[in-house]
């Protein structure tokens, strides 16, 4: 079960020194489960980033209690050190905390810091976490359930700190643009952070998208199309929303499954090494 603390951020931590508080959540390995092999970026990481599609979604044949197994499968045998998942909740949560045994998660619901409302969860393994935490992309950062500029929901990152690597996962707002882009502003000017992957809601055209580039960062993933399928099995006109950025040193590839079709996304499976 993920846990919700506070501490006060500060240097070496992930975020440049700043003002505030910051949520903190993590997943303890089971008692009796063996711990994994550590080992570093400089050995490759397999990095999945995957919005799983909200679980309590009126989805007809799609809804979760009918992908739910096969969502799990898919998980488990892309075999990768870091899961990057976006709108999850918290029952999905434990499902795929307990399918996955061998991993810890960090991550907190946006609307209380604690369990309500939707996870970006990071979950890992052979990785040595040193410290994690989860920013609203708002006005007050450090607000749990804070909104602003024009999104039409709560909006999170939450990045995890490990000995050699810092990610940051994120879901940016449906229907602003305006706030898409000041919440990467946001997310730069706070989070150090080697990898940023998830659900950004824009095409490579938008600003947003730009930033990230004008800030130092690849498209590791920039010809694979298209990631977004609503439940529909045509690839014509799908859009392309899911990115795994990196910077130097880190290099890789990345390539999209579009089979089975398992929520209204498909995820994004990232190579990454340090160069």
């Amino acid at each position: 079960m993920g846990y919700g603390v506070v501490s006060r951020s500060g240097p070496g931590h992930g975020l440049r020194p700043c003002h505030g508080w910051l949520r903190l959540g993590s997943k303890l390995r089971r008692r009796n489960s063996p711990a994994p092999e550590v080992h570093g970026i400089d050995s490759a990481v397999r990095l999945v980033s995957f919005n799983i599609r909200n679980g309590l979604a009126a989805d007809g044949p799609f809804a979760w209690p009918l992908r739910r197994g096969a969502l799990l499968k898919l998980l488990a045998s892309l075999d990768a050190e870091v899961f990057c998942l976006q709108e999850v909740l918290d029952f999905q949560l434990d499902e795929i905390g307990s399918a996955l045994a061998d991993y810890q998660y960090v991550g907190v619901g946006r609307d209380d810091a604690k369990r309500a409302g939707e996870f970006v969860p990071i979950f890992y393994r052979g990785l040595e976490l040193q410290s994690t935490g989860t920013m609203w992309l708002s006005e007050t950062p450090y607000v749990p359930g804070s909104i602003a500029w024009g999104a039409r929901l709560p909006r999170i990152s939450t990045w995890a700190r490990f000995a050699d690597i810092t990610i940051a996962n994120l879901h940016l707002d449906h229907g602003s643009e305006f706030a898409r882009t000041r919440g990467i502003e946001l997310l730069l000017g706070q989070v150090q952070a080697d990898i940023v992957c998830g659900d950004f809601n824009a095409e490579q055209s938008e600003a947003c998208i730009q930033a990230m580039g004008g800030a130092g960062y690849s498209d590791v993933g920039q010809s694979e199309g298209c990631t977004f399928n609503n439940f529909l099995s045509g690839l014509e006109g799908a859009p392309r929303i899911d990115y795994v950025f990196v910077r130097p040193p880190i290099t890789g590839s990345a390539r999209v499954v579009r089979e089975p079709m398992v929520s209204d996304h498909w995820p994004v499976i990232a190579e990454l090494a340090r160069g």
